[in-house]
């Protein structure tokens, strides 16, 4: 990852321009892996150079990050599609790059707060030599779920259970994201894709029963849920 990189608002949405110093390796193969938006979530990024320097930059059209968007309430159906989501991009670049190169920080993942359409930058540069591990996904996951402000409305303890499935000492991304899916399709009237069906019983059957086997996260009381808070626009 390289150590100067910003993130600057525009017109458009948001632009990643990190600027390299000469010690910093850029891998090409995997610059040209992640040219030509081959990955939904993940934008685009291009690389230039100037007098000796060289910089990559990526774009998205979303308009805000994603700490900004969870300093306001979320509720039950907004919680599970943004872990879905997520997840699903989380899955894909494991999948798909040999190397640790996604920012997986709160402010460098990006949101439409209407669509809960996600976009994760991805900077191919000293990156570790092997990918995404279980373990740090199901961290990032777990740090998203610790930032949000939950719906007083949302009586029920699902967001235990989804501690739960992440916390889970078995932990697997794709069965994970199986899930978040499988709990949205509850909220929204219909079901996962069959094919999801045998991957996810498992952590279904848990989720139905929140076994014994799983320690529980958080308890509802320790669930914090405090008011919207106030954007810049209307402070006083």
């Amino acid at each position: 990852m390289a150590k100067n990189y910003v993130m600057k608002k525009n017109e458009q949405g948001y632009t990643m321009n990190a600027m390299l110093e000469e010690s910093d390796e850029l891998d090409a193969a995997l610059v040209e892996l992640l040219h030509g938006n081959h990955h939904p979530g993940i934008p685009e990024i291009g690389v230039s150079g100037k007098n000796g320097t060289r910089k990559i930059t990526a774009s998205t059209a979303l308009p805000m990050t994603l700490r900004q968007f969870m300093n306001g309430t979320m509720n039950r159906v907004q919680v599970l599609l943004l872990l879905r989501n997520i997840s699903e991009i989380l899955l894909t670049a494991v999948q798909n790059f040999p190397t640790k190169e996604l920012v997986l920080d709160l402010d460098a993942v990006f949101i439409d707060p209407n669509s809960l359409a996600v976009n994760i930058f991805a900077c191919p540069v000293n990156a570790e030599k092997r990918p995404l591990t279980n373990e740090e996904t199901a961290d990032f996951l777990r740090n998203i779920v610790s930032h949000i402000f939950y719906s007083a409305n949302d009586q029920d303890n699902y967001v235990m259970k989804v501690l739960n499935a992440i916390n889970y000492q078995g932990f697997d991304l794709g069965q994970a994201k199986g899930l978040f899916e499988f709990m949205v399709g509850q909220q929204l009237g219909n079901l996962p894709p069959v094919a999801y069906a045998p991957a996810i019983k498992p952590l279904v059957e848990e989720y139905e029963s929140v076994s014994s086997e799983l320690q529980p996260a958080v308890s509802e009381e320790e669930i914090p849920v405090p008011q919207p808070a106030v954007s810049e626009d209307e402070a006083p």
